[in-house]
């Protein structure tokens, strides 16, 4: 069996307008829309007032006043954060 080599030339475009992005490439179109999910809250809240980051970045804040080096893992902040 012979092989022969070749290319052929592809041009596309992607195209967004809202939720519907069109793909077409070469002479052929695509069409696909897409749901808008459901907006989740920015943030985790924990107990009134305070959230998530808040408790991390206390955490990393405290770790750095501590230490004086500003890396830390995961283990140190969760130490720092149960006291």
């Amino acid at each position: 069996m012979k092989e022969i080599p070749f290319s052929i030339p592809v041009t596309g475009i992607i195209r967004i307008n809202g939720n519907v992005i069109t793909v077409i490439v070469n002479r052929a179109v695509t069409n696909v829309t897409l749901d808008p999910e459901a907006e989740s809250p920015g943030r985790t809240v924990f107990e009134p007032g305070k959230s998530m980051f808040d408790i991390i970045l206390a955490s990393a804040q405290e770790f750095f006043r501590r230490t004086g080096y500003n890396r830390f893992t995961g283990l140190d902040l969760y130490d720092i954060a149960r006291e």
